[in-house]
């Protein structure tokens, strides 16, 4: 920053860009976010269980020159879903697709990844022989779904030599990349792994949280979360439970939409947020990561409930909109 001939001028400055910092300052310079985000806008391409490896976005994701992504695929349809690859410094990518967006093409392929999503009941989750809490039913099913493919591909790459295994995903692939995370540790326990989620719900239980941190997972975990975006508020725990009968900014809207005895009945499921959350403001373009970014994040939703604004709410979970162009200015497309 260029010293100007006002001292007043040059304070305001420097206020400024403690306020607005870049992307890369917030992230100490670490690229792999705004890849990881690129990996995840690629899977929602997978189509007849290929992804081409020419596609613009495995190039922005880090996509080793020479190489190819592996799919791997499972449940009705090919609704769960993810690819493999190599990276340019010596890593592995793992990237589980999210939940298909209205636009798929195959309407019963959609309807029934959503209706795979709503089975939000606890399963029990074990990690070989070790029981690891509980999960979602819905993230828990798919993951062990695509469990064996994805193991057997990382042993066709050599996972263990690699410098890291980043694994990512948006929405649902998120959720699923913290369950394939405690799979991948278990199979490969001296490497380093890494998780940046984006746009992810509730997932798991203090239990599960517990042997996650126990394994080391914890310490390199992280989320990002849109301003907006309600989708990381689902389905529900006791935060959430917390939050919502201890707001009072949302009575008005309760009394108004005739709900407030619809979320009484709403059941508490065990589920709670876990990872260093990154969270993405709406206005000035700042990736918050502080103490308060979880108290910051909930303002923005309920003032975004406050005002109604439901159908920016919805907007603001894209993966291909919003994420993209926090992280990756002047990127943003169309799509999931």
């Amino acid at each position: 920053m260029t010293p100007s001939d006002s001292p007043a001028l040059d304070e305001i400055q420097r206020a400024a860009s403690k306020l607005i910092k870049p992307v890369t300052d917030v992230l100490g310079g670490n690229p792999w976010p705004r890849r990881l985000i690129h990996a995840c806008n690629a899977a929602y391409m997978i189509e007849d269980r290929r992804l081409a490896s020419d596609l613009p976005l495995l190039q922005e994701a880090g996509l080793q020159k020479g190489t190819r992504p592996l799919v791997f695929v499972s449940g009705i349809h090919d609704v769960h879903a993810g690819f493999v690859y190599r990276t340019d410094d010596g890593g592995i990518v793992v990237t589980f697709r999210g939940t298909l967006p209205p636009q798929d093409m195959i309407f019963w392929r959609w309807a029934a990844d959503w209706l795979h999503d709503a089975q939000t009941v606890p399963m029990p989750w074990t990690v070989g022989d070790r029981a690891y809490g509980q999960v979602a039913t819905a993230f828990g099913v798919a993951v062990t779904s695509l469990a064996t493919d994805l193991l057997e591909t990382l042993e066709t790459l050599n996972a263990g030599s690699a410098s890291a295994i980043r694994i990512t995903g948006h929405s649902k692939g998120g959720a699923m990349a913290c369950l394939g995370a405690s799979l991948i540790k278990a199979q490969y326990p001296d490497n380093r792994i890494e998780v940046c989620s984006f746009a992810a719900p509730m997932t798991a239980d203090e239990d599960f949280i517990a042997c996650y941190e126990a394994d080391g997972l914890m310490e390199t975990t992280t989320r990002f979360q849109n301003a907006l975006d309600p989708v990381p508020y689902m389905p529900g725990g006791p935060e959430l439970r917390a939050l919502l009968d201890g707001d009072r900014r949302l009575d008005e809207v309760k009394k108004l939409m005739l709900v407030e005895d619809a979320l009484k009945a709403l059941p508490v499921w065990p589920y709670r947020h876990f990872g260093r959350l990154h969270f993405l403001h709406e206005t000035d373009g700042r990736i918050q990561d502080d103490d308060e970014a979880e108290t910051s994040a909930w303002d923005a939703i309920i003032e975004a409930v406050v005002k109604m604004r439901f159908r920016e709410m919805i907007d603001a979970h894209s993966g291909a909109q919003r994420y993209l162009s926090a992280l990756c200015p002047g990127d943003a497309e169309d799509g999931a």
